[in-house]
């Protein structure tokens, strides 16, 4: 009996030690095998959603590119522009405003070579909004043919696109476009003309203040009012009674604000110190 109980003990004994050894392993190995545990756990991201690039899956493909150009990261425009080959519209689409966002020179290569071989046309009208953001002036040749596009939609996304690249030598283009058939193009050409403040639009602006149509009435309204040229106010003033309410609002709004903005330069007038004195 007393032999077994020694025996016993031993091993206990022995277990106790081996526990002991366990919990003296070197710091460095602890150390190593946590940080192996963790890289493990958490793989970046970034690293995952590159690989779901080429996954069958369309949805998958597009949600990475999505996440993968939020992060606007220089590295990963070259695998961005790849993706503009995608067969599936809905991922070109994604990578496509990806580029446009990144602010990087290559996009703008890239997204003007994919415009001449796209053939879906939300496609298209994506790159030209894609485009625009970059605020590229070497875009403006493609913008400047695309202003006689046989789709409305297309004149109009490329009028947005110039007022975004702001390039002084197509103001003229761009009022150009208030006599468009489409009243759609006639609106985003008013809205351009007003907030870049192009002069040379006011003559067509206030002829479109008689338009059929009462959102052009009203766009070329309020963007009179931002120009604030004078001459625009005997025609706005026939506004205040049109049948459309909004219109005949924003008119009085636009005949207020360039009033505002005449009194202001008359006070800055006189405040000036008379020549001789």
């Amino acid at each position: 009996m007393e032999k077994f109980i020694v025996a016993v003990l031993a091993v206990v004994a022995f277990a106790s030690c081996l526990s002991a050894e366990d919990g003296k392993a070197p710091a460095k190995t602890q150390a190593a095998a946590k940080q192996k545990a963790s890289v493990s756990q958490s793989a970046p991201a970034e690293q995952g959603n590159l690989g779901k690039l080429t996954d069958p899956d369309p949805i998958v493909r597009r949600n990475a590119v999505i996440y993968i150009g939020a992060e606007k990261k220089k590295a990963n425009v070259p695998r961005l522009i790849k993706m503009l080959a995608d067969e599936n519209v809905e991922v070109r689409r994604a990578a496509i405003n990806a580029l446009g966002a990144s602010g990087d020179p290559r996009a703008v290569s890239a997204l003007l070579e994919k415009f001449t071989t796209e053939k879906n046309l939300n496609a298209k009208m994506s790159i030209i909004m894609a485009i625009g953001d970059t605020k590229s002036a070497r875009a403006v040749p493609l913008m400047k043919t695309l202003l006689k596009d046989p789709y409305p939609a297309i004149r109009g996304e490329a009028v947005r696109a110039l007022g975004k690249i702001n390039a002084a030598e197509t103001h003229k283009d761009i009022a150009a476009m208030l006599s468009d058939e489409a009243e759609g193009v006639r609106v985003m050409a008013a809205q351009i003309s007003g907030l870049l403040k192009i002069k040379t639009a006011v003559p067509l602006l206030v002829k479109n203040l008689a338009d059929p149509i009462a959102v052009v009435r009203r766009s070329c309204a309020q963007a009179l009012g931002r120009l604030g040229d004078a001459s625009s106010i005997a025609e706005l003033e026939k506004l205040l009674n049109d049948a459309d309410k909004a219109v005949s609002g924003t008119a009085r709004s636009a005949i207020e604000n360039i009033n505002r903005e005449l009194e202001e330069i008359k006070a800055l007038e006189q405040s000036k110190p008379a020549k001789g004195k």
